[in-house]
């Protein structure tokens, strides 16, 4: 505890001395896209934390407790010239600090427990725009808040949740939210079945953010997955999800005398393998059909019309672990999400969104992260993936330095849809046919996790994106840099 309070005390002391002047930035969508990858992870450590803390516990009568809280200090930075002036644009110098206490109470047969987490963040920016808000505090949220309850048959164990959870079909590249619903989940030895019902939290921003009422969105999503497990190379997923736009498909006017509806209803049905060969090899693979209704880009009443959605996405990677003290790995991925080359400037909305024909631009609820400074959504790319990682202290008798882990990627970008937008948002990709190239860029990332004290983890993150000929020259290069220390009190 000394040591925790020795490193806090030394990183506050740090932010004083560093601190910015309060002034006006917000998130891009894809920094909040990768803020809510890194916060689900640490909302699975805290509930982690709870179940680890109840199973070393043995009361025999009553209920049990359980609590804790973690705080989490910050600082992005991005480099300028990566997006327009006056549209949303990556933090430049900014302060995040993120507090959440978490509890639990849990009967003594763990038949039933109920957990909730609370977090609150003060953002503070440098970044200076036209279209930007002020610094300021997130009123305190719930981030979870469910009830569990298991019931024991003699071949299955039955789960029901509910409440405000995290689920993922499959990757989470379909679907991985933080929503309000129930999941029931049916487990045996080798097979599981969940069904699963949720709707989106009022607060999240709708998919379409140029949609009417989008900053409160209103989605249902039903979906069932079934998973077995065959031997320790196979293991078996299939899933189907529905997801309903229950949005107002009421007109809003982009110009004068123009409307544009908005909706987007889909199926997405998705098949994974993963599994192990030679107790060292990882692979795993999974592709993703999506099927349903939107509406095109005409801007006049009487034309705007439904569309057909017919999309897809593939996953495909291989990880090997060498093991030893220095436990060095290489890892290898492909990814790719289908684009519209005939959309206009977005591949999430109706707006500006597919102007012929079937709208074919894969558009989901989750996602992969892939790559600090582009961050791309799954939308009109492929991605190609090479690197390793590495704990270069592994020998070192001190466990303060042996936790230390070193991971370098390289990425290569193309467009499916040369002349297509990506989600790299305001740069348009030459439209004239001949010009059009399928070339968006590379990128290279270092990230460096390190453990120092038992309760205090350090995070560095630094990215550098190069634009290809895709962007016609109006791209500038982008560098991303974040780190972070998180305290778990």
């Amino acid at each position: 505890m000394t040591a925790l309070r020795i490193s806090l005390w030394m990183f506050l002391l740090l932010s004083l001395t560093c601190y910015p002047l309060p002034s006006y930035a917000q998130q891009s969508e894809e920094e909040a896209r990768v803020g809510m990858v890194e916060s689900v992870e640490e909302m699975r450590y805290t509930e982690e934390l709870t179940a680890t803390a109840f199973r070393a516990r043995r009361d025999k009568l009553g209920w049990l407790f359980d609590y804790g809280y973690t705080a989490g200090f910050s600082y992005t930075a991005a480099e300028e010239g990566d997006r327009d002036r006056t549209s949303q644009d990556d933090p430049d110098h900014t302060w995040d600090h993120e507090f959440n206490i978490f509890g639990a109470v849990a009967s003594v047969d763990r038949k039933a427990k109920v957990y909730a987490r609370a977090k609150t963040v003060y953002t503070d920016n440098a970044k200076i725009s036209p279209t930007t808000r002020e610094s300021d505090v997130d009123q305190p949220k719930i981030d979870m808040m469910y009830y569990e309850r298991v019931f024991k048959g003699q071949r299955l164990k039955h789960t029901l949740t509910v409440g405000r959870q995290f689920y993922k079909f499959g990757r989470g590249i379909a679907y991985g939210l933080t929503a309000d619903g129930f999941l029931w989940e049916s487990k045996g030895r080798k097979m599981q079945i969940n069904a699963m019902f949720s709707r989106q939290k009022p607060g999240d921003n709708n998919i379409d953010n140029l949609a009417p009422g989008s900053g409160r969105t209103k989605r249902w999503f039903f979906g069932g997955e079934y998973k077995h497990k065959f031997k320790g190379w196979l293991k078996l997923d299939v899933f189907g999800l529905m997801n309903i736009d229950r949005n107002t498909e009421e007109a809003y006017a982009p110009a004068a005398g123009l409307v544009q509806r908005s909706q987007f209803d889909s199926r997405y049905f998705g098949l994974g393998l993963d599994g192990t060969f030679f107790s060292k090899l990882n692979y795993w693979w999974e592709y993703i059909v999506v099927q349903g209704k939107t509406y095109n880009a005409a801007l006049a009443a009487a034309a705007a019309s439904k569309v057909s959605v017919n999309a897809d996405a593939l996953d495909f990677g291989l990880r090997y672990l060498f093991g030893g003290d220095l436990a060095p790995t290489l890892f290898t991925e492909y990814a790719f999400g289908s684009g519209d080359a005939d959309r206009g400037n977005n591949v999430t909305s109706s707006s500006f969104g597919s102007q012929f024909g079937k709208d074919s631009v894969f558009r989901s609820f989750g996602g992969l992260p892939m790559g600090h400074a582009l961050a791309p959504s799954l939308a009109n790319i492929r991605i190609g993936k090479i690197g390793g990682s590495v704990q270069p202290f592994g020998r070192m008798a001190s466990a303060r330095w042996n936790d230390m882990t070193l991971n370098l990627t390289a990425y290569t970008y193309w467009a499916d849809a040369p002349g297509g937008p990506t989600s790299d948002g305001g740069k348009i990709f030459p439209t004239v046919a001949s010009e059009a190239s399928d070339d968006v860029g590379d990128e290279y990332d270092l990230t460096v996790s390190w453990k120092f004290f038992n309760d205090v983890n350090y995070q560095l993150k630094w990215g550098v994106f190069m634009p290809g000929p895709a962007y016609g020259g109006n791209r500038a290069h982008e560098e991303y840099m974040k780190l972070k220390v998180s305290f778990d009190l």
